[in-house]
Formats: C-alpha cells, sequence, structure tokens
C-alpha cells in the first residue's frame, strides 16, 4: 500500500519500513509500533513500563494490535525495535496522514482497547 492508500493509522504503521532481518521475526514492526503508541498514550513513559502494559494485554486484546501470539513483546524486543527504526520515516508517514485527516464515517481498526486506557 503507497502512502497515498493510507486510510488508517494502521495502514500508516505498516508502512514505516522494517530495519530487522526476516530472520527470528515474531512481531510485526506494525504491531510493536501500536502497542508503544497504546502504551504511550496510556501514560507510560519507559520501555520496562511499555513492555509491562502489553504484557497485562490479554489474548484477545493483542489480536486488536495484530498479535497472534499469547504475549507482547518483551522489553528487548522494544528496544531493538525502536534503536534501528528510522525515525525520520515513521514521523514523515504520520504526518502526511494527520494533514490529511481520517475520512469522514471510516471506521479505523481498533488498536486501542479504551478499557485499557481508562476512558
Amino acid at each position: 500500500m503507497g502512502e497515498a492508500q493510507a486510510k488508517t493509522l494502521w495502514d500508516v504503521l505498516g508502512q514505516v519500513p522494517d530495519h530487522r532481518s526476516r530472520h527470528g521475526r515474531r512481531f510485526t514492526l506494525q504491531s510493536v509500533l501500536a502497542l508503544v503508541l497504546g502504551a504511550v498514550l496510556a501514560g507510560r513513559k519507559s520501555l520496562a513500563a511499555i513492555a509491562r502494559w502489553g504484557r497485562d494485554l490479554k489474548p484477545d486484546q493483542l489480536n486488536e494490535f495484530g498479535i497472534e501470539r499469547p504475549k507482547a513483546p518483551c522489553q528487548t524486543t522494544y528496544h531493538n525495535v525502536l534503536k534501528g527504526m528510522q525515525v525520520t520515516r515513521l514521523e514523515k508517514c504520520l504526518g502526511q496522514w494527520v494533514r490529511k485527516g481520517r475520512p469522514p464515517g471510516r471506521q479505523d481498526r481498533k488498536i486501542l482497547p479504551r478499557s485499557d486506557l481508562g476512558w
């Protein structure tokens, strides 16, 4: 999917290039970034807190983040993903998405369970 086609935040996160080797990947970059975003929006400020937030999610909640495993990534996974990520590419993708706005009536994939954010 090209940048011009990104409709949802989930789509945008899927456009960010993954710098990791295909060997040994257990979680998609899209899912890891969605978890980081959810944790940060829920007030988590460190990698340890982000990892704990993800580990507290139930399997059905993890499915909302595109994760079919019973547990979220560990702290080391977040560290490895974020340390080598192309931040400028993420910023560019997010910036374009925000500037375009969301289409009216469009239902985004539920990637931020409201109950976990305290809403």
